[in-house]
């Protein structure tokens, strides 16, 4: 028999919507932390480039909560509050890989399902 899961991960989507658990928005400290280190990271290989290349001591508290929310909590969060109207494609993409990289390992993927590295 089937046993009905009581955890956070066990959530139908109306609950997901309703809830503010796993949505953040950035603080303006944040911001100009990803931002300064995604300029830092300019001439580092993106994707490809570690945690070294982007250090953000700023959002351990945010990176922390991000972790809980993905492996104990309902396994997904949604985090907003980058000016991406006012930053170049190419720092967004930075910002993105060094934020992924100070959360884990990330793994890049194209729109034609190549991973990589492979």
């Amino acid at each position: 028999m089937f046993t009905p899961i009581e955890t956070p991960q066990a959530w139908h989507g109306a609950e997901l919507q309703a809830s503010d658990a796993w949505r953040r928005r950035l603080t303006e400290t944040e911001i100009a932390a990803l931002t300064r280190a995604a300029d830092a990271a300019r001439d580092a290989p993106c994707p490809g480039f570690g945690k070294w290349a982007f250090e953000v001591p700023e959002l351990e508290p945010l990176l922390a909560w991000t972790a809980r929310q993905l492996e104990h909590g309902p396994g997904v969060v949604r985090i907003n509050g980058v000016p991406v109207d006012r930053l170049p494609r190419d720092m967004l993409r930075r910002l993105f890989w060094g934020f992924c990289v100070n959360l884990g390992t990330p793994v890049y993927q194209t729109s034609a399902g190549e991973v990589w590295p492979r």
